[in-house]
């Protein structure tokens, strides 16, 4: 969901941006009239009227080169006093300012985490305990399910009315798929490749099928989302995202699925 506030940063990055530009276009303004001011002095005998329309555009720089660093005096201060509203993270603690109180989601600048809004008011937080490692988590109400930052094991959380930390259950549901996916051997499959790498990625598949460069291309040039080609089969699940990584590296789509879900087409 889109901020409907404008953050105080935002306001005062501009600012002090355009303060900066015109205190350097004033420093220039005033660097030209020196030089004009030097060289009207240097020809104040031997070219009378030259040197006096020097000297007035030296004047003139430098009445303008002031007037600059003037105004962009004037802009930082009316920037480093720009009226704000702080809004504290309820995750982190860490202070947002802005130029209006939020109604919307908006995303915490000190921990990156998002704060949901539920009709123009923030949505409450609770503290939750990791049953296995008894970690704390603050996480919003709504929330039913949640991964601990630090076990990395799956949480349901039960609602209770309750004033301290809610104790939250190790989703074993979750947890077994979770590490089911984490052991189950996999294969490696290639849907598509960029035709302007093809021979990257044909020395590749010719590595791991073990064919010629001639059949290499030919099965790459079979392979499409319906009809992928399988380059490795029952592989552990390391292996097998450290191949997919080379092969998208290399220029071609490539994905896995745990092995079995399909026969590998080499034909």
């Amino acid at each position: 969901m889109a901020e409907d506030a404008t953050r105080l940063s935002e306001v005062q990055e501009q600012g002090w941006s355009q303060a900066i530009g015109t205190a350097a276009r004033g420093v220039a303004f005033l660097v030209a009239a020196g030089l004009a001011i030097w060289l009207g002095n240097l020809l104040v005998k031997p070219a009378p009227p030259v040197a006096w329309i020097l000297l007035t555009i030296g004047a003139l720089c430098a009445l303008a080169g002031a007037a600059l660093l003037i105004l962009a005096l004037n802009r930082s201060i009316r920037t480093r006093k720009i009226a704000s509203v702080s809004v504290t993270c309820p995750y982190c603690d860490g202070d947002n300012r802005f130029l209006s109180k939020p109604t919307k989601d908006f995303t915490c600048e000190c921990c990156q985490r998002q704060i949901h809004f539920q009709n123009g008011a923030p949505v409450p937080v609770q503290t939750i305990v990791c049953q296995a490692c008894r970690a704390e988590h603050r996480v919003a109400v709504t929330v039913d399910r949640y991964v601990c930052d630090k076990c990395n094991r799956p949480l349901r959380i039960t609602r209770q009315a309750v004033s301290g930390p809610t104790v939250a259950g190790v989703d074993q549901q979750q947890l077994a798929q979770q590490e089911r996916e984490q052991t189950e051997h996999q294969d490696v499959l290639v849907q598509a490749f960029d035709p302007r790498r093809e021979q990257e990625v044909a020395f590749r598949i010719q590595d791991l099928l073990l064919v010629n460069a001639v059949e290499a291309r030919r099965l790459l040039r079979l392979a499409s989302p319906k009809t992928p080609l399988i380059v490795a089969h029952d592989v552990a699940p390391l292996k097998a995202a450290s191949l997919r990584r080379q092969l998208e590296e290399l220029g071609a789509t490539a994905s896995t699925r745990p092995a079995g879900a399909g026969a590998p087409r080499q034909s």
